[in-house]
């Protein structure tokens, strides 16, 4: 997972009303467990919605879950939502750069198989969601940045599209 934020965080940096804020996120999906009454939702639904000001104080009141999965193909679309936003502010899209730029010089001095980088399109995408970047993304925070060199293949590793070898051979 990723970050994720609540209702009521929401409501106290949007400045919005909970109803509104509910409208806003009717068609969010939910993180919270079935029936429970506070929501909670994955950040990156949200942050477009906001201002880069109201982004980043949301940023302060999200809780990460400490998994590295940041989401599969179905977080693609969020994710390049959230970077066609990103672009829009200046800091932010050098910020993102950097971030990009970090992270594959350091999958690249470390991948020794060609699955890892065969998903680099994919990994560029994804890597916005993550919980380690997108506070340094959005607030310029760098605390939080994690160390590429051992980040960068675990990240791969885990949201690489490619399959495992098991799958190729029970597939034959």
């Amino acid at each position: 997972m990723t970050l994720t934020v609540s209702t009521a965080d929401v409501v106290a940096v949007s400045g919005k009303t909970q109803t509104t804020v509910l409208r806003w996120t009717a068609d969010v999906p939910k993180t919270s467990p079935p029936g429970a009454r506070a929501h909670r939702y994955n950040i990156a639904h949200i942050l477009p919605r906001l201002s880069p000001d109201q982004a980043a104080a949301l940023i302060e009141r999200a809780q990460d879950d400490g998994s590295l999965w940041v989401g599969g193909d179905d977080m693609l679309p969020v994710a390049e939502r959230l970077c066609a936003w990103i672009a829009q502010h200046p800091g932010m899209v050098t910020r993102l750069h950097a971030v990009r730029v970090s992270f594959f010089n350091a999958l690249a001095s470390t991948v020794r198989t060609g699955l890892l980088v065969s998903d680099t399109e994919r990994l560029r995408v994804l890597l916005v969601l993550s919980p380690h970047v997108l506070p340094f993304i959005v607030t310029g925070d760098k605390r939080g940045l994690p160390d590429f060199s051992r980040y960068a293949q675990a990240f791969a590793v885990v949201h690489t599209a490619a399959p495992y070898e098991s799958e190729l051979l029970s597939a034959a």
